[in-house]
């Protein structure tokens, strides 16, 4: 099964979406922050096929995340789910990311199951 990064500063909801998706069959790695996803990332030592990364925490932004990705050649292939409590309109700061999807918080365990279910089956 695919291996999913989870980036979230919020332990509760990073403990429920490592439930949904893990019951689900994904496998999964945590990160309770942008430095410790990204540092995870680059160790290369697991390999990631998905990201599903919060946008608002406190050390480094998940924006701040999703440039380090894309410039770094190693991990600018890895798909990304942007999990944010931001607005709509806050969206567009991702528009030179190239992330796969935006999901708002709070949603529903099947809308997070069936995007990560439908970003899997085109980059897998």
């Amino acid at each position: 099964m695919p291996t999913v990064l989870i980036v979230e500063d919020q332990k509760e909801l990073l403990l429920v979406n490592r439930i949904i998706l893990e019951r689900a069959g994904y496998d999964t790695i945590i990160a309770e922050n942008g430095e410790a996803g990204l540092r995870i990332l680059k160790d290369g030592s697991r390999a990631i096929d998905l990201v599903v990364l919060d946008d608002q925490m406190p050390d480094m932004t998940g924006l701040e995340v999703c440039h380090a990705m894309r410039s770094d050649g190693r991990l600018r292939h890895i798909p990304i789910i942007v999990y944010t409590a931001g607005s709509a309109l806050g969206h567009n700061r991702f528009a030179n990311t190239h992330v796969e999807h935006i999901l708002f918080k709070p949603c529903l365990p099947h809308e997070l199951l069936n995007t990560v279910k439908q970003v899997v089956s085109v980059t897998v």
